[in-house]
């Protein structure tokens, strides 16, 4: 949806009552007690397929797997190696009543993602989450 279309919904709804946004990405995601080579690399095709609706290739879902640094802590990586966990958050904060949910993007900035060599990657990451 647009952005024009989506602004007027918004304030219609402001309107109206409070509206509740998702909660802590990080803490979510963290539930998942997820191994660094789970950040690393997608699960395969066609589970991928099964559960992403976005539009990310399937093309390299291993991209990561030897990338050489350390990818520790870099959630937002979790967009592109594993859509399916993001998707899962999304749906649970949605069927717990948020009416706005967030991308996973809190470090989707070239200085933050300096830190794992990945800041030529940031615009790929920000429009597949979004």
């Amino acid at each position: 949806m647009a952005r024009e279309q989506v602004l007027p919904l918004l304030e219609q709804l402001f309107k109206q009552r409070i509206a509740y946004i998702d909660g802590a990405m990080g803490t979510m995601i963290q539930r998942y007690k997820l191994e660094v080579r789970m950040l690393r690399a997608r699960k395969s095709e066609s589970e991928t397929a099964l559960w992403c609706r976005c539009t990310l290739s399937l093309h390299g879902a291993d991209r990561y797997k030897d990338h050489p640094d350390e990818l520790k802590g870099d959630n937002d990586i979790l967009v592109l190696t594993r859509p399916d966990i993001i998707e899962s958050i999304h749906i649970q904060y949605l069927e717990s009543g948020a009416d706005i949910i967030e991308t996973n993007t809190f470090n989707g900035t070239s200085i933050s993602q300096a830190d794992y060599n990945l800041q030529a990657k940031v615009r790929r990451g920000c429009v597949t989450a979004a």
